[in-house]
């Protein structure tokens, strides 16, 4: 069910380990 919510935290940690 949140599975978008999922791949927005995944691109949100990249973008912060970045």
């Amino acid at each position: 069910m949140a599975n978008w919510l999922s791949s927005k935290l995944k691109v949100a940690e990249s973008l912060l380990q970045q």
